[in-house]
């Protein structure tokens, strides 16, 4: 109940409707004649601090974003090589630009096959000093045009930038997590890199299903895919994650090892694994749930899937509560 009742805060929030209203309604007087005092008002609490939650939260959206464009010079941000797509001459990214100290997209125009060459072959995190034409995320213009500014508000991205110069240089690191973070990201862009050796179609089914990467190149692919009926699989469910922790626990049991060494180890590899498989919402999903039911196993504990399901839900929501409208939010 307490999952369905942020679902519908968060809808009737950020897209109001009257049938989410009534269903909140519904569940409002189905708390109330269960004749608990202490139920009703705990639910009621709970409602209104999530609804000041998703108050200050998207004040803040709307305090990052840039009212109006600017032009700025010599503005760095941090790119990852695993968050960089080259499309012909276009390289769209996303990463950190430090002066604001949030995520924006950027595009730049390639000059030259060399330049092309360089972006294609950069193994290492990227301090780009960039000067260009930076604005908000614009909305969509048409009616049931695909709503791009909620898709990146969902990665709590509301800035872009257009770059017309740029300087591109390694990045030095500074602490032991940011090293530790850009590492992982150097090791999904090897990962790809020989995933991207396969031929088709087992190189995009590799690189989406194992590390969520959707290659530009496999639009006619997943075409046909959608024909067939067979697009849930490979929109990164998370089930997988699942088959992993068995085969896992498998080898460690036909090797002799305790079951605490490996629960240790499976909490230390699944955030490992949510980086190296892009971070999407419904693989975080599936990793949140197995590492919170181990987790509570080391407590000994007992947590049911569906309670891991319903934290794992609340935290993705107060993260960012326009995941509810992506899709692999919502198959998931």
């Amino acid at each position: 109940m307490v999952a369905i009742t942020l679902i519908l805060l968060t809808l009737v929030y950020f897209e109001f409707s009257f049938i989410w209203l009534s269903l909140i309604i519904l569940i409002a007087i189905r708390v109330f004649f269960l004749r608990q005092r202490k139920l009703l008002l705990l639910w009621i609490v709970l409602a209104v601090i999530w609804l000041g939650w998703l108050t200050c939260w998207n004040k803040a959206q709307l305090a990052n974003r840039l009212q109006h464009n600017e032009q700025l010079s010599d503005q760095h941000i941090i790119v990852a090589p695993d968050e960089i797509q080259v499309d012909g001459d276009l390289v769209k990214f996303k990463g950190r630009w430090q002066e604001k100290n949030q995520r924006i997209q950027g595009y730049y125009r390639l000059q030259s096959l060399s330049e092309k060459s360089k972006w294609l072959h950069q193994a290492q995190t990227a301090d780009l000093t960039v000067s260009g034409d930076f604005s908000s995320v614009s909305g969509p213009t048409n009616e049931n045009q695909f709503d791009y500014q909620r898709y990146l508000g969902s990665q709590r991205i509301v800035n872009q930038v257009f770059v017309k110069k740029m300087v591109l240089k390694s990045h030095i690191n500074s602490t032991t997590l940011t090293d530790l973070i850009a590492w992982l990201h150097e090791l999904r862009w090897q990962l790809l890199k020989q995933l991207d050796q396969l031929d088709n179609p087992l190189k995009s089914y590799g690189q989406l299903l194992l590390l969520g990467y959707y290659n530009a190149d496999y639009d006619q692919q997943i075409q046909q895919i959608n024909q067939l009926g067979l697009l849930y699989l490979f929109s990164l469910s998370g089930m997988h994650v699942f088959y992993l922790l068995r085969v896992i626990r498998w080898l460690f049991t036909y090797l002799k090892i305790t079951r605490e060494t490996y629960e240790w180890f499976c909490l230390l590899l699944l955030p490992i694994y949510a980086v190296l498989g892009g971070l999407s919402a419904s693989l975080l999903r599936a990793v949140l749930m197995s590492w919170l039911i181990i987790f509570f196993q080391r407590l000994k504990l007992r947590l049911s899937g569906v309670t891991a399901e319903c934290l794992v839900l609340i935290v993705n929501l107060a993260y960012s509560p326009l995941l509810l409208f992506s899709l692999g939010f919502q198959l998931s």
